[in-house]
């Protein structure tokens, strides 16, 4: 593990509203990056007083507070092992040393000829202006730490492999999502099958007792591993479910990465899977990767369930109606509906300027390709609830 002993920089200078005020700050860059170093420095623009509780902030996330400094902007920072660069501006670094422009969350040499100087750079972005802030945020901590972990790769396959070839009840699966027409589902009975579930569904206690839960998936930085308030919910009735039912957990292998070393407590039920396939698949015993794709549905759910048997069903994936405003509609019974303005509040750059339609239009292009090719390759799989995906129209 790389030692902790390092101190951050973070730039250019906070204003007054970035991140909400000093708390926002804090509970931002001590959540994502306070269990990587002893120090994090903030310099800060004068004026920078805001000391109100956010309202979107998580109490978990200052938990590593203690370790952010606010400084004056002129300080010196020669002594700083990682710089997180919040603009792509690069000509505002606070070190006299030659880089280029960064990409992601890549880390770079900086080739300083001052060794006092020789941090290394990563961009972040910011709340405000990247759609990928928390992205950039949650995979720093797998760059950091190392990149790929193949033992906790062949951990994570094992595992997956094991959980099918005992628990898959003769290859009948139920995989649940989110949205409304999972309301239909609440009188079904899944004892005869092994269940998927996805994101919020944790939130109802009472349906996960009435299955045969294995696998919870979630794999959105900004909702599911960020400083806000929805993120520690939704994490806390994860482990709530993963330990009353000897679930598993599983994510992109980068965000794994961060959650081991952020909340250990899920280390016992964690899997990751990278991404790196070349077309769609789901034999994850040869290629254990998946294909990217939009949405956790795309992704990560059907891969899952048709690896683990032969029979899918799929309730609450209603997709995208006509009526829709935002990505699509959410069953409140199965959402965090009084804490969606949160996610909002902690990332606005990921809401803005979207084409909820078009993007709607896309993971359903993408559901109808993987579907039929699973069915051409003998898989079964329905919508047991109502769908507007065309693949299940019929």
């Amino acid at each position: 593990m790389h030692p902790t002993q390092k101190t951050f920089m973070v730039w250019p200078p906070l204003k007054q509203d970035d991140y909400g005020g000093a708390i926002g700050a804090k509970s931002y860059f001590s959540w994502f990056f306070g269990h990587c170093c002893d120090k994090i420095m903030i310099p800060v623009e004068k004026g920078y007083i805001t000391q109100t509780i956010t309202d979107h902030v998580s109490v978990a996330s200052l938990w590593d507070s203690g370790k952010v400094n606010f400084v004056e902007a002129s300080e010196d920072f020669t002594s700083v092992d990682i710089v997180l660069v919040r603009t792509s501006d690069i000509s505002k670094r606070p070190v006299p040393v030659a880089t280029k422009k960064l990409l992601g969350s890549n880390p770079v040499k900086t080739g300083a000829t001052d060794k006092k100087a020789t941090a290394q750079h990563y961009f972040i972005g910011t709340p405000e202006d990247h759609l990928q802030d928390a992205y950039f945020c949650v995979c720093f901590s797998y760059w950091y730490f190392g990149g790929e972990d193949a033992a906790f790769l062949e951990r994570s396959r094992q595992r997956l492999i094991s959980e099918r070839d005992q628990k898959s009840l003769g290859g009948k699966i139920s995989v649940f999502g989110t949205g409304p027409s999972i309301n239909e589902a609440l009188r079904m009975d899944f004892n005869d099958s092994y269940s998927i579930v996805c994101n919020t569904i944790v939130k109802n206690r009472a349906f996960l007792n009435r299955m045969n839960l294995g696998l919870i998936v979630a794999t959105d930085a900004h909702f599911h591993f960020s400083s806000h308030r929805y993120s520690a919910r939704l994490l806390s009735d994860t482990l709530w479910a993963l330990h009353r039912h000897d679930a598993l957990f599983v994510t992109f292998d980068k965000f794994a990465a961060f959650l081991r070393r952020r909340v250990p407590e899920f280390e016992p039920y964690i899997c990751g899977i990278p991404a790196g396939r070349k077309e769609f698949g789901f034999n994850l015993d040869e290629d254990y990767r998946v294909f990217p794709g939009e949405s956790v549905l795309n992704m990560f759910l059907l891969p899952l369930a048709m690896f683990m048997g032969s029979e899918v069903d799929l309730c609450g994936f209603t997709g995208r109606s006509s009526t829709d405003k935002y990505f699509w509609g959410h069953s409140d019974v199965h959402q965090y509906a009084d804490l969606m303005q949160d996610v909002r509040s902690a990332h606005p750059a990921f809401f803005a300027d979207r084409d909820f339609q078009n993007y709607g239009d896309i993971v359903d292009q993408q559901v109808t390709e993987r579907v039929m090719l699973s069915r051409a390759q003998g898989k079964t799989v329905r919508a047991r609830t109502t769908s507007f995906y065309r693949c299940f129209q019929a």
